[in-house]
């Protein structure tokens, strides 16, 4: 990187680590506070002493949190501990950051608070530098890699998107360095990706769909070795959903399934919301819709039935923009959920928008990261009633 990448790498994370403060100064300083752990869920698993517990309900930061502990009942079959156990698979499915925080942590309970923040700080900003990287220089759509809900919200409420963030603009950078030629590194990228959130499943289909358009649906072998490599994190990851099932009873694909509405009405759903009841949360829901997602699908076709513009990366972009306007009504309540569900449409944006730089685009970008730094902050420093364990 150049020094002034590196000066802009600093504020960047001088940027992150004041909005951890800001998010976390009304509960004493203290981390945990960022695990948004439920009075109700923490009594119920009996978490340690010294943890901000949100009084009544929590986040999902809690369940990641509680997994960690449960590493060695759920892999080294530690049935006589002492810690309850939580047992809902379609989290399980997301095992990376839970494993991490533990492996990092060498076990220690005591340093899970503090693992997750870091990893997922540290996470956001590899991501940047290699987008930068990526990219070629720094401008304006390498911010996006930063200052997107996936990233923001992850960090302020640890969760497992900043994880999957990094592993798929790795995946990104390796791919456009081979060509678009996949190979092993490739795969164990997208398979990390796929282990910290379910939906990079989105991403490995449309590459999958790209090859298979690109060589006009007839498949050389070199072809079907591509996509061969392709389906070996789709493997994977149905036999972690095997295990899942033989260890929880339950097959944890099968309840995402309801996330997706073929019939796109998730965003209608959401506008009939904000006629009847508008509040913060719907509005955060309602500024990212109308100012990022919608312009990024109508640009985007635009671009695309220009016959110079029809670019691999614009290919997939489009697809995952669809794919997010496909979300159920639920997703689409508020921006922490619907602006995390497609995580690998962040580091996709930031290579298509710099290939194809324009006015648009760049419009796009500064939405994106005004959007997302004044809703997801906004909401990560609210204020809740608790109590420390």
């Amino acid at each position: 990187m150049k020094a002034k990448e590196k000066y802009i790498l600093g504020i960047v994370a001088a940027i992150l680590l004041s909005f951890t403060f800001f998010a976390t100064k009304n509960y004493e300083g203290n981390l945990s506070s960022l695990l948004r752990i439920g009075k109700t869920f923490g009594e119920t698993h009996e978490v340690p002493g010294g943890l901000v517990m949100y009084d009544p309900a929590g986040y999902d930061g809690e369940l990641y949190y509680q997994m960690a502990r449960n590493v060695p009942q759920f892999f080294f079959g530690d049935d006589h501990s002492d810690i309850p156990f939580y047992d809902n698979a379609y989290r399980w499915q997301r095992i990376l950051l839970p494993i991490t925080v533990y492996g990092l942590s060498l076990g220690n309970e005591s340093w899970f608070p503090n693992m997750f923040i870091r990893i997922n700080l540290v996470s956001i900003l590899l991501s940047f530098v290699l987008t930068i990287i990526l990219i070629g220089k720094f401008n304006i759509h390498a911010l996006t890699s930063v200052f997107n809900p996936a990233a923001l919200v992850g960090l302020l409420f640890c969760l497992t998107e900043p994880l999957s963030l990094l592993f798929i603009t790795a995946f990104l950078l390796r791919w456009k360095k081979k060509e678009m030629q996949i190979d092993a590194l490739q795969v164990l990228f997208l398979t990390l990706a796929l282990f910290a959130r379910e939906t990079t499943l989105f991403l490995i289909v449309l590459l999958i769909g790209l090859i298979v358009v690109q060589s006009k649906f007839k498949l050389a072998d070199r072809k079907m070795k591509q996509i061969m490599l392709l389906f070996v994190p789709i493997i994977l990851f149905l036999a972690w959903q095997g295990v899942l099932y033989l260890r929880l009873g339950e097959i944890p694909m099968a309840n995402g399934s309801g996330m997706v509405d073929w019939r796109f009405l998730g965003t209608f759903g959401l506008i009939g919301r904000a006629i009847s009841a508008l509040n913060p949360y719907v509005l955060s829901a309602l500024a990212f819709l109308f100012l990022f997602v919608l312009p990024l699908f109508v640009y985007g076709l635009h671009l695309w039935f220009k016959k110079d513009k029809k670019t691999p990366i614009l290919f997939i972009l489009g697809g995952l923009t669809v794919a997010m306007l496909s979300m159920n009504v639920a997703l689409w309540g508020v921006l922490t959920s619907i602006g995390r569900v497609i995580t690998p449409i962040y580091p996709v944006y930031a290579l298509a928008a710099s290939e194809n730089d324009s006015r648009p685009f760049r419009l796009l970008s500064v939405s994106l990261i005004v959007i997302s730094t004044v809703l997801s902050v906004g909401i990560a420093i609210q204020t809740h009633a608790y109590v420390v364990s």
